[in-house]
């Protein structure tokens, strides 16, 4: 997650300040970062190992906004560990609770 902090924080910024094109650089860094997490996803139940951790949580929110534009064919195990995270009650209980989904 450390891959996607920086760049998906600084492309925001870009973004807001009329830099559309360096933000889309850094975006697709994002994206290939978020992709790259697929070697993770297949080694282990979870990001970190096979205990949720704050590894996931982390990995979770910057996938679930990038979830519109990743690959999803292409990322099995990391689409198994999205949608295993997801479905946990604290996630569903915080969708419920901002009106998501």
């Amino acid at each position: 997650m450390t891959d996607v902090i920086v760049p998906s924080g600084a492309g925001f910024f870009l973004k807001r300040e009329g830099q559309a094109e360096a933000a889309a650089k850094l975006d697709q860094r994002v994206l290939d970062a978020l992709a790259g997490a697929e070697r993770f996803a297949q080694q282990s139940r979870f990001i970190a190992g096979d205990g949720f951790s704050i590894a996931d949580i982390a990995g979770f929110t910057f996938t679930r906004f990038a979830q519109p534009r990743l690959p999803w064919d292409r990322l099995p195990n990391l689409k198994r560990w999205f949608e295993a995270v997801e479905t946990r009650p604290g996630v569903q209980g915080a969708y419920q609770r901002l009106g998501m989904r």
